[in-house]
Parts: structure tokens; C-alpha cells; sequence
């Protein structure tokens, strides 16, 4: 896979981000065309991703899979009312994934990843366990685990241990209701911060699909 786009998608309007006014016609009173549309590139950076994998079945419940990535993102200039920013370099991400079925149960499945991420401004790594069960025939569970360390070319460590649970009820064909809880605890260690911050987000809904 070779991916390359502007993010966002690069219109004139994007210009706006770095004015204090809302208003394209009173920016066209006030500046060229051609200005502004120079602005308009120069606050929409530009993404490139290449993506090289592939799974293998190794058992009838098991299969492996591996994935180089390979991204960037440029960076924004300066405006009156923003600061340049600086683009994010190459970003080498080496991922490892064991994906089973049938796990635990007939319809379960299980997936194991691991991933090292290499860039000049930090080095990190992801562990992750995702898992879906259909328990009953109308309720499904989907427990997931995250575990993200992240080490910055400043020495300033970032950790974050995300416990998720998702869950569905099938009310009938077309209802259903949902919910999912997430705890994240993220703790930020240097030399000048150590900091620990706890997030708990939740929802419940009804889903009706069309």
C-alpha cells in the first residue's frame, strides 16, 4: 500500500486557520488570490504512508502476520496568528500479529499484536490484545488491553495502560444496544514533570442500522 493525500483535504478554507476572521471574502479584500492560496497549502501538510505485509495460516485456529510501515507528515508554516510547526521525519513501524479463532469459544476470536515504532524524535512500542466473543446467540463482549511507552529524544518518557470493554446486546435484526467502558492511566516522566492523569470515558446508546 502507497497512500498519499494532503490532510485535510486541501481547500481554500483551510487558509482560515491562521487568520482571526472567518470570512474568505474579506480575506480576498485584503490579500490576493494566489496569497491565499499559498496559505492555504502551507497550513495543509502533506501525509505519505508505505505499507508492506502479509498474514499466514500456521494452524487451523492460528494464523501470523507481519508489517513494515513506513510514514511522514510535513510540517505548517508560520501566520499571523500561528507558529510554524516542524514536520514529523520518517516514522518506521515494525509490526508483529498472531491472530487466532475459535479461541475459548466456537466464535471467538483473539488477536495479539506487537509493534516497535523508530523515528529521530522518539522510539516507542505497542503491545495490544483485542478479543470478540458472541455469548447467547444476542450478546457480544469485545475486551481489548493496550500497553504504549513512548521514549522522546528529550528523555521525556510517556506510558499509557488502556483497559477497554465493549458490549452489544441485539435487541432484534436491526436494534441493538451498546456500551463500552475505557479506563487509560498515563503517566509523563522527565526531569522537570512527573505526572500521573487517570481518563474514564463510557457511553450507552441504541444502534439502528438502515
Amino acid at each position: 500500500l502507497y497512500d498519499y493525500r494532503r490532510t485535510p483535504t486541501l481547500q481554500l478554507s483551510n487558509a482560515l486557520l491562521g487568520e482571526t476572521t472567518q470570512s474568505l471574502r474579506e480575506l480576498l479584500d485584503n490579500m490576493s488570490r494566489e496569497v491565499l492560496e499559498q496559505q492555504a497549502r502551507d497550513l495543509t501538510p502533506v501525509s505519505r504512508v508505505l505499507l508492506v505485509g502479509g498474514t499466514y495460516p500456521v494452524s487451523k485456529h492460528w494464523q501470523l502476520g507481519a508489517e513494515v510501515r513506513q510514514s511522514s507528515l510535513t510540517g505548517t508554516g508560520a501566520t499571523a496568528t500561528l507558529p510554524a510547526t516542524e514536520g514529523t521525519g520518517d516514522v518506521l513501524a515494525f509490526t508483529l500479529q498472531a491472530i487466532g479463532t475459535g479461541i475459548f469459544t466456537e466464535t471467538g476470536v483473539l488477536t495479539l499484536t506487537a509493534s516497535e515504532l523508530v523515528s529521530d524524535a522518539y522510539d516507542a512500542i505497542l503491545l495490544a490484545a483485542n478479543s470478540r466473543f458472541i455469548v447467547g446467540g444476542r450478546w457480544t463482549v469485545e475486551p481489548s488491553l493496550r500497553f504504549y511507552r513512548q521514549v522522546n529524544a528529550t528523555d521525556t518518557t510517556l506510558q499509557r495502560l488502556t483497559p477497554t470493554i465493549r458490549v452489544i446486546y441485539q435487541l432484534r435484526d436491526r436494534l441493538s444496544f451498546e456500551s463500552e467502558f475505557t479506563l487509560e492511566r498515563s503517566t509523563v516522566d522527565s526531569e522537570l514533570l512527573d505526572e500521573t492523569n487517570d481518563l474514564v470515558f463510557y457511553y450507552l446508546g441504541l444502534r439502528y442500522d438502515f
